[in-house]
């Protein structure tokens, strides 16, 4: 081929690029050409789309199950066709475990199960008793201080005087039942009691001595539990109560002074 002329006095040099498609097309037509020579069929064959290679029937390699997904727990199911047996276990190992309560053993059976069927079961030790868990102040009070007794020393020495008063005790349980006879026998019994008695003190040379005394009553509520043991060591509420209990007790006051 003879250079291209584009302009006057100036050539190019042949484009090698744009030979390339020119000769794919002449190799085209020279092997069109000896098909059609060969025959109509050659010619049909050349022209014809090559079919899309066959497709593998080998199968796909498979994706671990890790790569795939994260790990699932596994169920624990029994596997078809397999037998699952529990072993016995030692009554030691079942109080371990248990607490010597089995919920599943049959009466007088293993797991250390009583005769009964009823061992699996806290049993209640001993009768049912009451507990004061609080006692409450609600009112309190003095009675006025009266002079008991009196007594002068005229002498020089000191002398041990005898003085006399009128005691009184009151513990009163102001309502009834069990409870009622717990707080009784607790504070030492019921009682409402006036009585005469008598106490000593030293009274120095030359000086008088003088016994007052007063009486402290108290109004007081106390309440209480009732339990109920059982052998496991546990104990349950059973009953629960309450009521008021008022006390009376006396109190001595001494003073000395010169006569």
């Amino acid at each position: 081929m003879s250079p291209r002329t584009r302009s006057p006095g100036r050539t190019r040099s042949p484009d090698r690029t744009r030979m390339l498609p020119a000769a794919v097309a002449a190799a085209v037509l020279l092997l069109l050409g000896g098909a059609a020579s060969a025959g109509p069929a050659a010619f049909a064959s050349a022209l014809a789309v090559p079919a899309a290679p066959p497709t593998s029937t080998l199968p796909a390699p498979a994706i671990p199950a890790a790569a795939a997904a994260p790990a699932a727990p596994i169920a624990a199911a029994p596997i078809a066709g397999t037998r699952i047996t529990a072993t016995p276990i030692t009554a030691v190992a079942l109080a371990t475990v248990t607490g010597g309560i089995c919920t599943t053993c049959s009466s007088g059976g293993g797991g250390g199960g009583g005769g009964d069927g009823s061992s699996g079961s806290p049993q209640p030790i001993g009768s049912p008793y009451w507990v004061t868990y609080r006692v409450t102040l609600d009112s309190s009070y003095y009675s006025p201080a009266s002079l008991a007794s009196q007594i002068n020393n005229w002498s020089s020495a000191t002398i041990t005087g005898t003085f006399g008063y009128t005691r009184k005790v009151v513990r009163d349980v102001q309502f009834s039942g069990g409870f009622a006879s717990f707080v009784s026998a607790s504070v030492g019994g019921e009682v409402s009691l006036t009585t005469s008695a008598s106490v000593s003190y030293p009274v120095p040379p030359m000086s008088f001595a003088k016994l007052y005394v007063k009486y402290y009553t108290a109004r007081q509520t106390y309440y209480g539990h009732q339990y109920q043991d059982f052998s496991d060591g546990s104990r349950v509420i059973v009953a629960t109560d309450y009521g008021p209990y008022q006390s009376t007790s006396t109190v001595l006051g001494y003073v000395t002074g010169p006569l």
